[in-house]
């Protein structure tokens, strides 16, 4: 083969070496042995490969010093001394070895480098890399795990799990939602909620005490009428202690609340304000409580009968129910109840004072509790498609479950969740908007005697009334937040 010049004439080139044959080497496996090796000054056969040691590399190291390094590192990774160190070359940092070779505990501890980004702990889902040092000599922060339990052993915190431990391992911060929680009985939730709860109706009868004293007009004013002398009034005033600075009229009511029952009423001086709230508050509270229950039954059948049967007539008639249950007022819904089943069809007796029995709490139950079966209703039908497209429910159903177990045992007991959470807190607004239908069925209750006392300016009767429903709005919460776990298993009760 030819090739052309740098002159432009055509150039023999000469035919590639051919490889030495085994004979020529004198080893069987053609690559050489060092005992009939020739020297390294000696010249060359001319169809001979040129000597590794002579042949030079790109970054003018040769070949042979390359091995050589190569090999000195391979013994120093897998931690074994060196032969001897190179020119120019120093021994590596124990450090700077394989970190398995370094000792767990003593001097040489804290030189151990961090681990691998995928081998390093989780923490809160996601993975903890450690920061990387800028040199191996640098000593690692030492662990804080047995400084954390002896801490936590002084301040008298029940041990951390071994799966904890495992999961989280750093120091527990002190503030925040992942700070170290201790577990609390059941006993000691029920007074925490309770202490809670008297504070709430401390506040909320105090606030209703400044509330009324700021209210213009006098109550003597109020309970004498047009015959009555200046010195009748002011008798009155200081017979009542209404010329008291209000700071002393503050603490009486204070020491009326935790001892006298309120004091007297105004009106009635021969009796106590809690004895006029107590004749009618189980009245109110049974009301409440009968139209949650009526609310309950219409609601959570037609929350079952509309998602069960999605963008259908159905669902689009118990959607315009619910909404004609929430906008109808109390006032026009009482007086068509009266009309239909006492003057009609005769099937009920007539609401006055005179009746009584549980056939008298029909129609009030059914006019105070339209409003919340509609909000049941809407909210019950929503959270019913929600949990109906769980794994779960098409596990339930594989299985071979009928579709009413799987409805009523699977679903609606995970829909009951929000559904408690409504009902409790229009629980407590049903006590104070009762007194409309009070009004109109003529019944005793205490949202009516609330507004008659504080048109009568009776003082300590509205200041009973405000902790009668204090406590019944706190009571209720109370109720509601232990039956969220026997509802739902899975909501544990912590601090």
């Amino acid at each position: 083969m030819s090739a052309l010049s740098h002159d432009g004439t055509r150039a023999h080139r000469p035919p590639p070496r051919a490889r030495p044959r085994l004979a020529d080497t004198g080893c069987a496996s053609g690559r050489g042995s060092s005992r009939f090796r020739a020297p390294d000054d000696a010249p060359n056969p001319p169809n001979a490969r040129p000597s590794p040691r002579r042949r030079t590399l790109r970054g003018g190291l040769q070949e042979g010093h390359r091995r050589r390094l190569q090999r000195q590192h391979r013994l120093q990774r897998h931690g074994r001394p060196p032969v001897r160190p190179l020119p120019g070359q120093r021994l590596l940092h124990p450090a700077e070895l394989r970190p398995q070779r370094l000792p767990r505990r003593g001097p040489l501890h804290r030189l151990r480098r961090p681990r691998a980004p995928h081998r390093a702990p989780l923490l809160h889902g996601r993975l903890r890399r450690r920061r990387r040092l800028p040199h191996p000599r640098v000593p690692l922060r030492a662990p804080r795990r047995p400084r954390l339990r002896q801490h936590r052993q002084r301040l008298g915190h029940p041990p951390v799990g071994p799966e904890l431990q495992r999961a989280h391992r750093h120091r527990l911060p002190r503030r925040g939602l992942l700070r170290a929680r201790r577990p609390v009985s059941p006993l000691a939730f029920l007074l925490r909620r309770v202490g809670a709860g008297a504070l709430t109706v401390l506040a909320v009868a105090s606030l209703s005490f400044v509330a009324i004293h700021a209210l213009p007009g006098d109550p003597a004013d109020v309970l004498l009428d047009e015959t009555a002398t200046p010195a009748d009034r002011l008798a009155l005033r200081t017979t009542l202690h209404l010329d008291d600075p209000l700071p002393v009229q503050y603490f009486r009511f204070l020491g009326d609340l935790f001892l006298r029952g309120m004091g007297p009423s105004f009106v009635h001086r021969d009796r106590t304000a809690f004895s006029e709230v107590a004749a009618v508050w189980p009245s109110t509270v049974a009301l409440a409580l009968c139209a949650v229950l009526v609310a309950w039954l219409i609601a959570i059948p037609l929350a079952m009968l509309a998602a069960t049967r999605p963008g259908t007539r159905t669902d689009a008639a118990v959607g315009v129910l619910s909404l004609l249950g929430m906008a109808l007022p109390s006032l026009w819904i009482g007086p068509m109840l009266v009309l239909l089943f006492c003057v009609a069809l005769p099937w009920l007796p007539f609401p006055g004072p005179d009746a009584s029995g549980p056939a008298s709490l029909v129609l009030p139950s059914l006019t105070l509790g339209a409003g919340l079966a509609g909000i049941l209703t809407r909210m019950g039908r929503g959270a019913l498609r929600e949990v109906l497209r769980e794994p779960y429910i098409a596990t339930a159903r594989a299985k071979g479950l009928r579709e009413s177990t799987v409805l009523v045992r699977h679903a609606l007991r995970t829909a009951l969740v929000p559904l408690l959470t409504v009902g409790g807190a229009q629980l407590s607004a049903l006590l104070g908007g009762a007194v409309v239908t009070e009004r109109i069925f003529e019944r005793p209750g205490l949202g009516l005697l609330f507004l008659e006392s504080l048109l009568r300016r009776d003082v300590p009767v509205v200041l009973a009334c405000v902790v009668a429903f204090g406590v019944t709005v706190a009571v209720i919460q109370l109720v509601i937040d232990l039956l969220y776990a026997a509802v739902d298993p899975r909501i544990r009760v912590s601090a």
